[in-house]
């Protein structure tokens, strides 16, 4: 959602900046294109677009129009408007099409041209504050070229844009750069709102410096915890891993199942010679050969051995 004070703006202004609704806008504006925005823009005339906003300035009005296209996602009708603005604005909208549109080198060599821009200071202070030094690397490199230069370095941003493009960020990376080209648009948007009738349309800072300070202090705390929470959790994995592993008692062996011999066994019809269990002795079994059924005789016991009396 853009950080605006609508109630600055004329109606139908207002009306085509809120199109996108209250979510974050989608990285690649062209891509999610309003046409009932486009209708309107088409037809509306200056004297209601712009109402009674301001001076007549058919230039700086030209150029907020298509800054109105390219919001939602017309970046043709943006680029073709662009052409008669103000010689820095036709430039950085040309750059800002050209972005979108996965054409980095052309918006390069408009930037180039352009020579810098009065909000390049602004967007700079507001990179510090969005991109926190312990952030990922590709947006901790772009936060140091930034803090280095003490201003905002469209063409480091085209290459993150870029990184962002074509997937080679985080999801949150990627939400961090989609904010970043919203509050570029914002600043240009009211840098011409501005120069057209004197106002701005950006909301009243209402956060103290004190509230502000104590947002970063816990903030700060926070990071420090989750670093020492961190810190331990890899402590604790090191640990088990530098921990022999006991070992594991090996299962008692199972008993092997007794012994059961095997027993002859004629059958009594046919006299096929059988092979049974000796404890299958006493009852019934089959003969394999004729099918007969018949009692297994039991074990006939031992004789006991007659021992000879040794004649003196």
């Amino acid at each position: 959602m853009l950080n605006f004070d609508f109630a600055q703006l004329p109606a139908d202004m207002m009306q085509l900046l809120m199109c996108r609704g209250s979510g974050d806008p989608p990285l690649q504006w062209h891509e999610h294109q309003n046409t009932l925005a486009k209708r309107k823009l088409d037809e509306i005339e200056d004297a209601r677009l712009f109402g009674s906003a301001g001076t007549r300035n058919e230039a700086v009005q030209a150029t907020i129009r298509a800054l109105l296209f390219l919001w939602t996602g017309w970046t043709d009708e943006a680029n073709m408007l662009a052409q008669i603005a103000p010689a820095k604005e036709r430039l950085y909208i040309t750059a800002l099409c050209a972005r979108h549109r996965g054409k980095a080198d052309v918006a390069k060599a408009a930037f180039k041209k352009m020579e810098g821009h009065g909000i390049f200071k602004p967007l700079a202070e507001q990179v510090l504050k969005v991109i926190r030094p312990d952030a990922e690397a590709a947006l901790k490199r772009f936060r140091d070229i930034i803090e280095q230069n003490k201003e905002w370095e469209p063409y480091a941003f085209i290459d993150l844009y870029e990184q962002a493009r074509t997937g080679r960020l985080s999801q949150v990376a990627w939400q961090v750069v989609g904010q970043l080209q919203t509050n570029e648009f914002e600043h240009l948007f009211n840098h011409c709102f501005v120069a057209l009738t004197g106002r701005s349309v950006f909301k009243r800072r209402v956060i103290s410096e004190a509230d502000e300070q104590r947002r970063e202090q816990d903030y700060r705390r926070r990071m420090a915890e989750r670093r020492k929470e961190a810190e331990k959790r890899s402590q604790r994995q090191m640990k088990e891993q530098q921990s022999p592993r006991k070992k594991e008692a090996p299962e008692p062996a199972k008993p092997a199942p007794p012994h059961d011999p095997r027993a002859k066994i004629l059958c009594p019809k046919c006299g096929q010679l059988l092979y049974l269990p000796e404890s299958s002795r006493g009852r019934p079994a089959k003969c394999l050969k004729c099918s007969v059924v018949f009692l297994v005789p039991p074990k006939k016991p031992e004789a006991k051995a007659r021992g000879l009396v040794a004649r003196k």
